[in-house]
């Protein structure tokens, strides 16, 4: 499998125009909660190859809501989401 997260510029290099082909099969996150299991082709027309400008550094860099930098001494942003397990309410 290999994921991508909305409209990530990044799984659309290089280009198929260049007669690259991507593997399969893909997992598109086209929202932060919702995801689709694309078809094995690895170019599915409904799943990330539906963005017609695939154009958004900040998607590469934000998977499941994590800020994702390879640079240590950067600031670390706030997650879009928690990663943290909640405890368990006892009734």
């Amino acid at each position: 499998y290999r994921v991508v997260n909305q409209h990530d510029m990044v799984p659309h290099l290089p280009p198929m125009l260049l007669n690259y082909h991507h593997v399969s099969t893909e997992v598109w996150f086209n929202t932060v909660d919702d995801y689709s299991v694309c078809n094995g082709s690895g170019e599915d027309p409904n799943c990330s190859d539906s963005v017609l400008i695939p154009d958004s550094i900040y998607d590469h860099l934000h998977y499941f809501g994590i800020y994702e930098n390879c640079d240590s001494s950067a600031e670390e942003e706030t997650p879009l989401v928690s990663n943290k397990v909640q405890p368990e309410t006892q009734a």
